[in-house]
């Protein structure tokens, strides 16, 4: 799907300019620079990755097909005016794939950088946003599909059902949860490989501060509760056999009550799966409920460990809809700082209700 806006865009419109005239902005990138500047990076393709883009034959995938320009500023802003300068051709932004955050923006450049993607009128607010450690090794990393970068994220973010988890993240929730008083933001965490990008993984944000790289089993979990992970896989040992479940899918729900003048906070998960692996003996409706009430204990005690963690750096997961939910349940709550207070001593309780659905083949 993200092809066809490019490939609109390839047959020389802008205002009937030529493509060549142009430079096509696939992907920027927003680092801190020194003396509290921002420093700003586009990726642009050159004719031969744009003849890869429109699928054309004759060479297409000689020579880069992409190169890359920074400046900085005071203000994202002002460093765009300084690439227009650089750049021999007028700077187009219409057609952004991907934004690339660093992690290690403070929190008011992370304001300047959304303040200025939001007034940007030319912008396309479905960009997808991803953060990083290293912009500029983000910028200079080959993929191994040999697709351009954005493109190769951008694919990986569109297909529901290629994926363990749905990282998906655009420009549009961002816009939607940076002005809203006390929510976090979460990012998919990229880091660049000898081989491509590492994409396994959520950055988590207290605010605009980032203050969790989630590992990969993390990032799954983290996904059941917000009803990201689409395909989710787990396996343990029970009593010296193997299991192993594929193709997990969770249905969240949350409640929020006060309890005594405590907030408490209920998770639940209805979960289905399919059982892929088993080393033990023949099994029977007895040991399928067996195996499911390990799967609910199992599950439980890590997604309760993960939520634990980021209560306790002050991060809230699936904001757009958590916040609101604990302020219904005390009205009063609504300044930022007094929900957010009661949300860090919150008690937290997690159930898990998992429900074998279906036996893999070579069961």
């Amino acid at each position: 799907f993200w092809m066809l806006p490019l490939l609109v865009l390839l047959s020389g419109c802008w205002s009937n300019r030529p493509v060549e005239e142009r430079a096509l902005v696939l992907a920027v990138g927003f680092s801190p620079a020194s003396a509290g500047k921002v420093r700003v990076t586009i990726q642009i393709p050159t004719r031969t990755g744009l003849t890869s883009l429109a699928g054309a034959s004759g060479g297409g995938t000689v020579g880069a097909q992409v190169y890359s320009l920074s400046a900085t500023g005071l203000t994202p802003g002002a460093a765009i005016t300084r690439l227009q300068g650089e750049a021999q051709t007028d700077i187009y932004l219409g057609q952004v794939q991907l934004l690339v955050f660093s992690t290690r923006l403070s929190r008011q450049q992370m304001m300047l950088t959304q303040d200025f993607l939001t007034r940007l009128a030319p912008m396309d607010k479905t960009a997808y946003v991803v953060a990083t450690p290293s912009v500029q090794q983000f910028f200079h990393t080959d993929t191994a599909s040999g697709l351009i970068a954005p493109l190769a994220l951008a694919s990986g973010f569109g297909c529901r059902n290629c994926i363990t988890i749905n990282y998906q993240q655009t420009q549009w929730d961002l816009e939607m949860s940076v002005p809203t008083p006390g929510t976090s933001i979460w990012m998919p965490y990229v880091e660049p490989t000898p081989t491509g990008f590492q994409t396994d993984r959520i950055l988590v944000y207290r605010g605009l501060t980032p203050v969790w790289a989630l590992p990969p089993d993390d990032t799954i979990l983290f996904g059941y509760v917000v009803g990201r992970t689409g395909k989710g896989y787990l396996s343990f040992k029970t009593g010296g056999d193997t299991v192993g479940f594929r193709t997990i899918v969770a249905h969240p729900h949350v409640s929020a009550k006060v309890m005594d003048g405590r907030l408490v906070l209920r998770f639940d998960l209805p979960m289905t799966g399919t059982l892929d692996t088993w080393t033990g003996p023949p099994l029977d409706p007895q040991m399928d409920q067996e195996l499911e009430h390990q799967v609910d204990q199992y599950l439980a005690a890590h997604i309760l460990a993960m939520l634990q963690r980021l209560q306790e750096d002050g991060s809230v997961p699936g904001n757009d809809w958590l916040a609101p939910l604990i302020w219904r349940s005390e009205p009063g709550w609504k300044n930022a700082a007094t929900w957010e207070a009661e949300y860090q001593a919150a008690k937290l309780i997690v159930h898990v209700h998992f429900r074998l659905v279906n036996v893999g083949d070579m069961l």
